[in-house]
């Protein structure tokens, strides 16, 4: 009987070890589910055609998503963060509703908190894509 007790008030002391170790650190005065901040990343699309336009994010993958309408002649801001994860190649492709014209846009690298500025043309063939770095 004496020897199960010892190996009881053994076992406690190793039980609370083991839960100690298996528990989550978190440094004094942190949250344990502190969200980290968001960088927004934006791109500003600039129309100046005489069309409508619908502008789509292309995928590495060749998928499209569309990211909005944008009227002749005016300019939209759009968020584009749930694209930009990481440094990433970015393009887009634009499509005119009237004539039907397709425009895919150079690669540009853009990373989370950049502003991207596409700005269609007259003709889509002077379409331009910038990229502005974040502000900090």
């Amino acid at each position: 009987m004496e020897a199960v007790m010892r190996a009881s008030s053994l076992l406690q002391p190793m039980l609370a070890v083991v839960v100690l170790a298996c528990a989550p650190a978190v440094a004094v005065g942190q949250k344990e589910d502190a969200p980290r901040p968001v960088q927004k990343t934006t791109i500003v699309i600039r129309n100046d055609n005489w069309a409508n336009a619908k502008v789509s994010f292309v995928f590495p993958s060749g998928s499209l998503e569309t990211i909005g309408r944008v009227e002749a002649y005016t300019t939209k801001s759009v968020d584009i963060s749930r694209f930009v994860f990481s440094q990433e190649e970015i393009q887009f492709k634009i499509e005119l509703f009237v004539s039907h014209e397709v425009y895919y846009t150079m690669t540009v690298l853009a990373s989370p908190g950049d502003e991207l500025r596409l700005t269609m043309g007259e003709r889509l063939h002077l379409t331009a894509l910038t990229v502005a770095p974040r502000r900090n």
